[in-house]
């Protein structure tokens, strides 16, 4: 059976121009990833695996090129149509969880359901239990330990039904063992429950789970 096209890049460029610098972060690269895939990108440090990452998102705007979501071209929509399409597609996992502090775990979730206009305190729940914090959704991100932070941003993500989630170093503030954990739960969201992952990693055991690998170097995908 076909799988369909969830993202597609289309000789996708991104320059930066800090001060009199102009710096190609992403130099025209085209690519498509299929509902279901596991994809991680690997690469030295700057070499434009994030800026790639959030392209794909279209959490920032290419120079040239275009990125293409669930079929939809998002060069010509309006910022709150690219934001509904956003929102609805795509779950956000990152490095730094950006949990609002004064809130529970349960409340932080429900942040995310009320901008997508949901009432949904049964799935925030069922979320939760499925991290592994049903007894602690009454917690502050204070009072939960760095490893359960990431597994509340990780609920976060997915308590919208995203078709995607992008996840930029999802352990790499984390101890080994918590790393685990945290991968064998996104490993097991793609395998059982079909969604489609991209990993950006360091970790050579981490991208070694993917389906499959693209190498970065200096803006552009090598092999």
């Amino acid at each position: 059976m076909n799988k369909e096209t969830v993202l597609k890049a289309e000789d996708v460029a991104k320059t930066y121009h800090p001060g009199n610098v102009s710096v190609e972060a992403v130099q025209g690269i085209s690519l498509s990833i299929e509902e279901g895939e596991h994809v991680s990108i690997v690469g030295p440090s700057g070499c434009g695996k994030s800026t790639l990452l959030y392209l794909l998102g279209a959490l920032i705007t290419p120079t040239s090129g275009r990125v293409i979501i669930n079929g939809i071209p998002t060069e010509n929509l309006k910022d709150r149509d690219l934001t509904g399409l956003r929102r609805k597609s795509i779950g956000f996992v990152f490095q730094q969880f950006n949990l609002i502090p004064t809130l529970t775990a349960r409340a932080n979730l429900g942040i995310a359901t009320r901008l997508r206009g949901m009432a949904a305190g049964d799935e925030i729940c069922r979320y939760l239990q499925l991290v592994g914090l049903e007894d602690k959704m009454d917690r502050r991100p204070n009072e939960l330990s760095v490893g359960e932070q990431q597994r509340v941003s990780i609920a976060r993500a997915l308590v919208c039904n995203p078709a995607v989630i992008l996840a930029d170093e999802p352990t790499g503030s984390l101890d080994s063992k918590t790393s685990r954990g945290i991968m064998e739960l996104l490993t097991k969201l793609n395998r059982e429950n079909g969604r489609t992952l991209i990993i950006v990693t360091h970790n050579k055991k981490i991208a070694g789970m993917a389906g499959r690998v693209l190498h970065m170097l200096d803006g552009k995908i090598k092999g």
